[in-house]
């Protein structure tokens, strides 16, 4: 029983070192969406307009091909949101052939027509108001990181010194999650 516990150890550590080396080529190999995206926090409630947004932080960090996306606060339609968040769900794993079309009810997948106008009218109405963050999306990650340096060192003439807090946080780490490269 002895030389079965150790075989079985020694296979028990070969796999986790082998899973180990997948996990982190492929962390290489498939950057994720933090790498390239600046979580900024604290604005009004009243600050949905995107294209007024997207334009103060592509004159601020100095990229035209800036993006944002606003956080929403949906507390009010939460139900709703997650009975349309549902049906693009069926539609993805439909289309990824996942999952037949016989799971969509009455045959319909993604939102139809109704279920946009339905969610351009909370934006329109404001019963949709920002949760206090917007997350600016760089095309480069070296812009993303002149974005940082630009916050963190008051460098450059955004009028904004140095960002004083001690904990702002510093994502992403690195290309690769911290306990891969161990």
């Amino acid at each position: 029983y002895l030389v079965l516990w150790f075989l079985g150890l020694i296979l028990s550590l070969a796999h986790a070192a082998r899973q180990k080396r997948v996990a982190a080529a492929f962390h290489r190999s498939h950057p994720g969406l933090a790498e390239f995206a600046l979580n900024i926090e604290g604005f009004p409630p009243d600050a949905t307009d995107e294209v007024k947004i997207r334009q103060l932080l592509r004159e601020t960090f100095r990229s035209d091909a800036l993006e944002v996306s606003v956080c929403y606060d949906f507390h009010a339609h939460r139900g709703r949101v997650h009975e349309l968040w549902e049906k693009i769900l069926v539609q993805e794993d439909v289309r990824s052939g996942a999952y037949g079309p016989s799971l969509a009810r009455l045959g319909a997948l993604g939102l139809s027509s109704e279920d946009r106008a339905e969610v351009r009218r909370w934006v329109e109405e404001g019963t949709l108001t920002n949760a206090g963050s917007v997350f600016a999306i760089f095309p480069h990650f070296y812009d993303l990181q002149n974005a940082r340096r630009m916050l963190l060192g008051g460098s450059g003439d955004t009028g904004a010194g140095p960002c004083t807090s001690s904990n702002v946080p510093m994502l992403p780490h690195s290309a690769t999650p911290e306990w891969l490269l161990v």
